[in-house]
């Protein structure tokens, strides 16, 4: 597709988190769950050089990555990312805060679905 050969081309001038998860996106738009997987793991990487490794700024990409384990067959893996964006929000806002509400629900409907309900 005409979005992943592009996002490739600027792949070759220079790496960068966006244009990785632009590309697991278009990976993801092809059914590819792996390769969606290790792009959106390489992007987080480099995020968490950037920002550091409980940074809010990180939420987006572990909520993609979560996402891109589920459908790569990975359950157990999306728990666990889920359970970070939880601890993140939390260290973040605090336990009580409104903010953290759609991340609780989340880590539990992931617990439902793939670990301990």
């Amino acid at each position: 597709d005409k979005q992943k050969e592009l996002v490739e081309r600027s792949l070759t001038i220079g790496e960068s988190a966006q244009a990785l998860i632009s590309l697991a996106k278009s990976h993801g738009a092809l059914g590819d769950a792996k390769e969606k997987c290790t792009l959106l793991e390489k992007a987080l990487n480099m995020e968490e050089h950037e920002y550091g490794t409980d940074s809010l700024r990180l939420c987006a990409t572990l909520y993609n990555l979560a996402n891109a384990y589920a459908a790569d067959s990975r359950g157990s893996k999306k728990v666990e990312v889920m359970e970070r964006i939880l601890s993140i929000k939390e260290q973040a806002y605090g336990e009580d805060d409104p903010r953290i509400r759609s991340a609780l629900y989340s880590a539990g409907a992931a617990h439902a679905s793939f670990g301990n309900a």
